[in-house]
């Protein structure tokens, strides 16, 4: 477990459907997982993700302890294609973690994935070049020795 997380417990099936909402569709356990170490990208072939078992056919952001569609303990995860389009985004103009200060400004935006969840990320572009509905396709910004954070890039 990470020890600089903000949650350093282990979450329970009733933390998940209690936790109280923070933007819809987003609760305070859906948020926040990839700054806090406890999220990843999984890139595979459109064959591979369509042989993955699915426990309702509901596409989960990261993996889960339980499905927000309908209560499955420890659904399966799914990977992802890396591919959506902007929802929305915001251009942020002070650094948020160490290492964004030589990107400034860099834009932040809600990137709706082809398998419909939708993931906060960086959008690797000037924010003049952003359009919502605008496709994106997943890169990786590497900030430190730390795993890379995802970042989506305009096609």
């Amino acid at each position: 477990m990470n020890p600089k997380a903000a949650q350093r417990e282990p979450i329970t099936v009733d933390d998940v459907l209690e936790s109280r909402p923070i933007a819809e569709p987003f609760t305070l356990l859906d948020c926040c997982l990839v700054s806090d170490g406890g999220g990843a990208v999984v890139l595979v072939s459109e064959e591979k993700a369509r042989e993955l078992d699915v426990c309702c056919g509901n596409r989960h952001q990261y993996p889960r302890a339980v499905c927000t569609a309908c209560g499955a303990e420890d659904p399966p995860f799914t990977e992802r294609d890396g591919t959506g389009t902007i929802y929305t985004y915001t251009t942020c103009h002070v650094p948020g973690e160490p290492g964004f200060g030589d990107r400034m400004p860099y834009v932040v935006g809600a990137v709706e994935l082809a398998e419909g969840p939708r993931l906060l990320a960086i959008i690797d572009a000037d924010s003049a070049d952003v359009e919502v509905g605008s496709p994106v396709e997943v890169s990786f910004w590497r900030m430190s020795d730390e795993p890379a954070m995802p970042a989506f890039v305009p096609e």
